[in-house]
């Protein structure tokens, strides 16, 4: 469970191959998140990752509770790939 900021503030760590762990705010009283199993996010793909370009926040939780989530991308994220990651083009 990511831990609370209040005021509807989620903090989620994530963490980058080659670039080491980034900490993604998520404001919880403006997002709404649909959550999906894997099997569903893997038959309904197309459809959730066009939501997500789209803006929506969507979760994926696995048999274990493992969870991940999809976001849009927005400047700090685009940053992490075409600056700060020494491998990009």
């Amino acid at each position: 469970m990511a831990p609370a900021l209040g005021a509807g503030i989620i903090l989620v760590q994530i963490q980058v191959s080659g670039l080491g762990s980034f900490l993604l705010q998520i404001n919880t009283s403006t997002t709404r998140m649909e959550i999906y199993t894997v099997a569903e996010w893997e038959e309904k793909f197309d459809e959730l990752f066009e939501r997500v370009e789209n803006g929506e926040t969507i979760g994926i939780v696995n048999e274990d509770g493992k969870a991940a989530v999809m976001v849009p991308a927005n400047d700090d994220l685009i940053k992490i790939y075409t600056e700060l990651n020494n491998e990009a083009s």
